[in-house]
């Protein structure tokens, strides 16, 4: 970040991937030890420091006050490599059922922490939004017209949110299944987890009889699978989201 000291006053836009904390875990020897978690906790602690290395240059360069700074994650956390460190006792993915790459809320459900102007400090949201809606909602705060993409903006003051109950987000499972949410009813259209946690199982279509939906509002942990039940919400989200978007089954 040693640009901003020497930049001229012009806004920018700094996309800053890391690799930590992906496997390979490997911390620097400056964060070895710091966390009870082993190496993935260390290489979350590098994170950390990272994103205070970042914070610090833009205050330095008397840029952080007028700077929209998001730090969010692709997907949750694998589970499978003990090397990684103690996930049963320190839960990488929380209270979620699965892990990365599964249908489940471990799988896709990450952090999402906004600061900067017109966010209010220690405020918290509960809906539903894609890492689809950066494009737009970057777009909006800069004023910047023209922008296609699927995402939708989002205002970052809570107290004007009022969440789309028609809306429907789509992504898939490593085995490339369809996985639908809309407001608390969620929809996957497969058996099993779709990614590393057993079993596995296979992808299916909305009228097949293996898929699964939660009722994510009374049913966190994705206990009840309710697919067949009452209102058959697997056809009716399916059916909204394929004239909505053009998608089809059986697709990879």
């Amino acid at each position: 970040m040693s640009w901003l000291g020497e930049g001229d006053g012009r806004p920018f836009f700094a996309y800053v991937a890391s690799a930590a904390p992906h496997r390979p875990c490997v911390p620097p020897s400056f964060v070895q030890g710091t966390s009870a978690a082993g190496a993935r906790g260390d290489s979350i602690h590098l994170v950390d420091w990272m994103v205070g290395e970042l914070v610090d240059a833009l205050a330095a360069a008397g840029e952080l006050d007028n700077t929209l700074f998001l730090v969010t994650s692709d997907n949750g956390t694998p589970m499978i490599f003990p090397e990684d460190g103690d996930v049963a006792n320190f839960p990488p993915n929380g209270p979620w059922r699965g892990q990365k790459a599964d249908a489940y809320e471990g799988g896709h459900r990450v952090p999402l922490v906004c600061a900067g102007p017109g966010v209010p400090a220690q405020a918290s949201r509960g809906e539903v939004i894609s890492l689809l809606d950066l494009l737009p909602t970057i777009a909006e705060v800069v004023g910047a017209t023209g922008v296609a993409g699927d995402g939708v903006a989002f205002p970052l003051a809570p107290e004007v949110v009022e969440a789309d109950p028609e809306r429907i987000i789509g992504v898939q499972a490593y085995d490339g299944r369809l996985v639908l949410r809309s407001g608390d009813r969620k929809a996957i259209y497969g058996s099993g987890s779709g990614g590393f946690s057993e079993p596995v199982g296979e992808p299916c279509g909305p009228h097949d009889p293996d898929g699964q939906v939660y009722d994510l509002g009374n049913d966190p942990a994705e206990t009840r699978n309710l697919w067949g039940d009452g209102e058959r919400p697997e056809v009716v989200l399916h059916e909204r989201f394929s004239n909505t978007t053009g998608y089809a089954w059986p697709t990879r």
